[in-house]
């Protein structure tokens, strides 16, 4: 499956070039995954496209602060959504070192909490979030962090703290 692993730098820096070339590299990730069902790398992957694909919409609309767009945003992304959190989720099962998925699906929590529609359940998505984020950078300061696949993506910096 060599052939599938190394179009995956490429496909998740295409991933910001538009949806439909999303599209077509979430599908070789998820061709990836299906091919090799027991590796997290291909789960991994799925993962971090589907919060590539959610991110730039997510934070736009957040931008324009219009609650209309919002509402008919988070019913498109969310199918995605749970799609990359059951990806990340079955690296972690597969990997439980896996940092880099724990980072993603972090990234994801922080992304669902733009769409909740009260403090509480924003509160727990962050809470979710910051669980995962300090689970990888303590398994990183313990050296016990899985080194993911160099081909894949890192995870981006982690965003602003709320003010």
């Amino acid at each position: 499956m060599k052939r599938l692993r190394c179009w995956i730098p490429v496909v998740c820096l295409l991933a910001f070039a538009g949806p439909g070339m999303a599209q077509m590299t979430l599908e070789q990730a998820q061709k990836m995954a299906a091919a090799q069902p027991g590796s997290a790398n291909g789960w991994y992957a799925v993962g971090a496209l589907r919060w590539a694909e959610a991110y730039r919409p997510v934070m736009e609309v957040k931008k324009s602060g219009d609650a209309a767009s919002l509402a008919a945003l988070k019913q498109k992304l969310a199918p995605g959504l749970a799609d990359g959190h059951k990806a990340l989720a079955r690296a972690i099962r597969i990997d439980p070192n896996f940092a880099d998925a724990m980072l993603y699906d972090n990234l994801l929590f922080r992304l669902d909490a733009e769409f909740a529609p009260g403090d509480a359940e924003r509160k727990s998505l962050f809470a979710q979030a910051d669980k995962l984020l300090q689970k990888a950078i303590e398994l990183n300061k313990a050296g016990k962090a899985t080194v993911r696949d160099p081909s894949l993506p890192p995870p981006p910096p982690p965003p602003p703290p709320k003010k």
